[in-house]
C-alpha cells in the first residue's frame, strides 16, 4: 500500500512494499490481529512522532521472518509488529509556487536522493 503526507512543506509518498532487513521505517499503520485469519486488520495511520518515529527516529528492520505469529512478524531495533504496519519513505517532493500576474500555480518537485541526517535538516530550516 502506498500513502502520501504532507509534512513541513514537504510531500512524502511512503510504502510498505518489499521491505527488506535494513530498511528504516516508520511503524505508521495501527490496527489490529484476525486470530482466525492470521491477518492484519487497519484501524488507522498515526504519524505522530511518539508513537511511529516519523520524521526523526526510524526503525531499523531486523528480521522480516522472526516469527509466524502474526502480531511478532517483522522484527526492528524498538519491537516487534506486523510487516503492514511499517512504511518506508520511496520518494520526497517539494513544492514550487509560480506567480504571475493572473495566476499561482503550484507544482511538486521529487528531491532526487538525501541523507536523512543531513539533507532533511537542511531542507526543514
Amino acid at each position: 500500500m502506498k500513502i502520501e503526507k504532507i509534512y513541513k512543506k514537504l510531500r512524502y509518498t511512503l510504502s510498505n512494499e518489499n521491505l527488506s532487513v535494513g530498511d528504516e521505517v516508520y511503524h505508521i499503520a495501527k490496527g489490529r490481529i484476525d486470530l482466525k485469519n492470521n491477518e492484519f486488520i487497519l484501524k488507522e495511520l498515526d504519524f505522530r512522532d511518539f508513537m511511529s518515529g516519523f520524521l526523526n527516529e526510524p526503525h531499523i528492520i531486523i528480521d522480516l521472518k522472526y516469527s509466524s505469529n502474526k502480531a511478532y512478524e517483522v522484527q526492528t531495533t524498538c519491537g516487534f509488529s506486523p510487516k503492514e504496519s511499517y512504511f518506508k519513505i520511496i520518494k520526497i517532493e517539494k513544492q514550487v509556487i509560480q506567480k504571475t500576474d493572473l495566476l499561482q500555480r503550484n507544482e511538486w518537485f521529487e528531491l532526487k536522493s538525501y541523507d536523512r541526517k543531513l539533507k532533511l535538516k537542511r531542507i526543514l530550516n
